[in-house]
């Protein structure tokens, strides 16, 4: 299933977010009578840990580590954004769709039929991972939301009064990520077995990921990025390995079956944000 995400990934510089807006994590995905909200946190030996047998424990109970949020809830005031999203497929392809329209860059060192070639390539939605920035300098030392008004257009064009700037914008807000330069990501999973298990960066920092689930009126797991919530942050790699040269980190770590949480999607719940350092997520 596809879901795009608002990471401050290695490849984003932007600052490290504050806590988020917190929505407490027990007992969501019960509501659906399913699998339990709740996972064993796997317990980080202490060489393993940030700072050495020192390091602070996270506290799952009150920290927001991660967090649900509904679109609707984000969109008080855009009526029904929330059950068109959950009921339209066809809403939600577009909206896709006019992102990666709107966000694809040009290579100015490339000449107009290659770039051409590069677009193409690049709103294909079966390219199954693309990213681009999200935000741009404004002029005065700050950052802001780059122009979208393809999406815009589809918003205006489905009853919603709503710009793509602002649907971004707060979205980003969610992580405290609109003064840095977090990238959008639109991400298909590919069937594969097991997990794979990695840190985007290892930082202090959050990712904003809102679901697209495969049918209308879903719910369930299996559409978020699935998790194991860790006891303490992990140490980071050796310089120029890693994290440091801007690329995950993949942990050859099975993971306890007791230990993986499986996000559960449901319409109120279509967003999740997570902390890097907080935890392990596979694809």
């Amino acid at each position: 299933p596809p879901w795009f995400s608002v990471p401050a990934a290695p490849a984003a510089c932007g600052a490290a977010g504050q806590r988020p807006r917190r929505r407490p994590l027990r007992g969501l995905a019960a509501q659906s009578g399913t699998t339990p909200v709740d996972s064993t946190v796997f317990e980080v030996p202490a060489p393993w840990r940030r700072g050495g047998p020192e390091t602070p424990p996270l506290d799952w109970d009150q920290d927001a580590e991660f967090v649900y949020h509904g679109l609707q809830d984000l969109f008080p005031e855009v009526s029904d954004l929330g059950a068109l999203f959950n009921s339209d497929m066809g809403f939600r392809r577009r909206v896709r769709e006019v992102m990666r329209h709107d966000l694809f860059q040009p290579k100015p060192k490339l000449d107009a039929q290659l770039n051409e070639e590069l677009k193409a390539l690049f709103v294909d939605l079966e390219k199954p991972h693309i990213k681009a920035a999200l935000t741009e300098p404004d002029g005065s030392n700050q950052r802001r939301v780059r122009p979208l008004p393809q999406l815009t257009e589809v918003f205006a064009s489905h009853g919603l009064t709503l710009t793509g700037e602002l649907f971004v914008e707060r979205l980003l807000t969610l992580g405290n990520l609109i003064d840095g330069a977090g990238q959008f990501s639109d991400l298909v999973g590919k069937p594969h077995e097991g997990h794979r298990w990695h840190q985007d960066h290892g930082d202090d920092r959050y990712t904003v990921m809102l679901g697209f689930p495969p049918e209308d009126n879903f719910e369930g797991v299996g559409i978020f990025t699935h998790m194991i919530r860790l006891s303490h942050p992990l140490r980071k790699p050796q310089e120029g390995k890693g994290w440091t040269a801007g690329t995950p980190i993949v942990v050859k770590f099975p993971g306890p079956d007791d230990c993986i949480f499986r996000p559960f999607y449901r319409p109120g719940q279509e967003i999740m944000v997570y902390k890097d350092s907080a935890c392990l997520h596979s694809t």
